[in-house]
């Protein structure tokens, strides 16, 4: 059977508010946390004693390099499992996490990456998703969240795969770079799948909404290029196409700023 690590990224006093999920098979897992620390004045030591007395299985890092791409990538060299879960510290996992987990995995033989759905405690979907199970393409795995998600180690490590550390939080650009990350696993002949089943538990939230700011536009532009080469140009002007009708009126001359001139 396959077996998982889930990687939790969190800084400075973020890792007092690390609760391990409530999972079934909970012994079964290995839990990677990534704590990055830009006070080093200050002693951690009781959270992670705290942690470390409810699971056996915990590696505790501690980073004084900043971005959340880079705490992903310290996750996947330092994974010791087949399979990597990313996770926040603000997140959990339903109860059935494994069998999900497993049963996705070896029903569609094992592809590299299958995303799954995130809901609030009440059942309510994060963002909308699908109602039936597909292969990304290119652009569908461009809406990937960061938390939803099962990934082959291996694969990754095999074919030099990682988080662009220029994109994500912390970052030059602090968005986008999930769906950077599923084109290199499909760039690399990866096989990524859509679930239609919940896996994590996250609060909803408004996350989004400021895509007119002018660096949130410039970041998504970015990331376009980024993926589709040239073509990404094309993209840029269908996405201010389609957005342009949702910015207030006052933040126009800024979307368009970020989008196309800065």
């Amino acid at each position: 059977m396959p077996n998982y690590t889930i990687a939790i990224s969190t800084l400075n006093d973020g890792i007092s508010k690390i609760k391990l999920p409530n999972v079934n098979d909970f012994d079964s897992f290995h839990f990677l946390i990534i704590h990055q620390v830009t006070d080093t004045g200050t002693d951690y030591g009781e959270h992670y004693k705290r942690l470390k007395n409810v699971s056996n299985d915990i590696n505790i890092h501690t980073s004084h390099e900043m971005g959340l791409s880079r705490s992903r990538n310290l996750a996947i060299d330092l994974c010791q499992t087949d399979y990597i879960v990313f996770s926040d510290d603000d997140n959990g996992y339903i109860e059935n996490l494994k069998v999900t987990l497993d049963t996705g995995l070896i029903d569609n033989d094992f592809p590299e990456l299958i995303s799954f759905m995130i809901s609030d405690v009440d059942g309510n979907l994060f963002k909308a998703y699908p109602s039936n199970k597909f292969s990304h393409t290119r652009r569908s795995i461009l809406r990937l969240s960061s938390i939803e998600n099962v990934v082959n180690i291996d694969f990754l490590r095999r074919n030099n795969i990682r988080f662009n550390e220029e994109f994500g939080l912390g970052s030059t650009y602090p968005s986008c770079e999930q769906g950077i990350f599923g084109n290199d696993i499909l760039k690399h002949s990866g096989r990524c799948l859509f679930i239609p089943e919940v896996i994590a538990i996250h609060p909803l939230e408004n996350s989004g909404l400021d895509f007119y700011e002018p660096q949130n536009a410039l970041t998504r532009k970015k990331m376009l290029i980024n993926v589709f080469g040239f073509g990404g140009y094309f993209y840029t002007l269908m996405f201010f196409l389609v957005k342009l009708r949702k910015v207030p009126r006052k933040k126009v001359f800024g979307f368009i700023y970020g989008l196309f001139f800065k």
